[in-house]
């Protein structure tokens, strides 16, 4: 998402920020969620809501007619902010919504003290989808309906996580559209740490840091990043020793193998 769009989702979310977070929040949630797959699937409606050569108030109103009797007020305020923004695409309408509904779902964590518990159930979904080739297939398989996909994801999760993370897990495997599973989640693990204005750093080690390593390579990568980092810690035994650090589109790789790897195409 780009340009205009960016700047509306942008928009948005500064005037959501003196929305009061309490529980109530989560069924908004709940409501935006089901018009987001509402909107993936409805693509006349979608087209409507987006088209900037309708007035602000007529797509004001057709939000307000659609959806007024059945969401709270709070799901009403954003989607008419939604509808009488500019986008740069239909998609686009659609993309901005989730991560608004995400925002405020993960808003409502952070305010129980609970957000780095989901941010790292959903880092660690991602890895569980990624490392797992006939969940990735299942996930994202078109003869599966999205409710399917989401019934998997409760069977998995139930019990064993925040009731945030299933919540998002179980939107995001319904709604992925073209995405790959592990990458959607990782776009919204990548959300949560925005939340608290850090960026997410992928770290490959063989074997698990101590609590000393750990404190140093944040401290490290925030002075690169120019902003506090989460560290999503992965066990990778082809690492050999060393560490592989992903910091958004750069990659600083001091492991073993790679120097090895280095030394055999010297050698060829």
């Amino acid at each position: 998402m780009l340009g205009t769009s960016r700047e509306s989702l942008k928009s948005i979310i500064t005037s959501l920020s003196s929305v009061k977070i309490d529980d109530s929040v989560v069924e908004t949630c709940r409501q935006l969620f089901d018009v987001c797959t509402l909107l993936g699937t409805d693509k006349a409606l979608r087209s409507a809501l987006a088209d900037s050569g309708q007035t602000k108030a007529s797509r004001k109103d057709l939000v307000e007619d659609l959806f007024k009797a059945k969401v709270s007020p709070l799901s009403l305020t954003v989607l008419s902010q939604v509808a009488t923004s500019r986008w740069s695409s239909e998609g686009d309408i659609n993309e901005g919504l989730e991560e608004l509904t995400a925002r405020l779902l993960l808003l409502t964590s952070l305010q129980k003290g609970e957000l780095d518990t989901v941010e790292q159930e959903l880092f660690q979904i991602a890895r569980l989808v990624q490392t797992n080739s006939e969940l990735q297939m299942a996930l994202t398989n078109p003869a599966l309906v999205s409710g399917v996909k989401s019934a998997v994801m409760n069977d998995l999760l139930a019990k064993q996580v925040n009731s945030a993370t299933l919540l998002l897990a179980q939107h995001i495997v319904a709604n992925l559209r073209e995405q790959r599973a592990d990458a959607a989640f990782s776009r919204m693990s990548d959300i949560a740490a925005s939340i608290r204005n850090r960026t997410v750093a992928e770290v490959r080690v063989a074997t698990e840091l101590s609590a000393d390593q750990t404190t140093k390579l944040a401290a490290v990568l925030k002075r690169l990043a120019g902003q506090d980092v989460s560290l999503n810690v992965i066990i990778d035994p082809n690492i050999i020793g060393g560490v592989s650090v992903r910091l958004g589109d750069e990659v600083f790789d001091g492991s073993i193998h790679s120097r090895l790897e280095q030394a055999r195409r010297v050698l060829v």
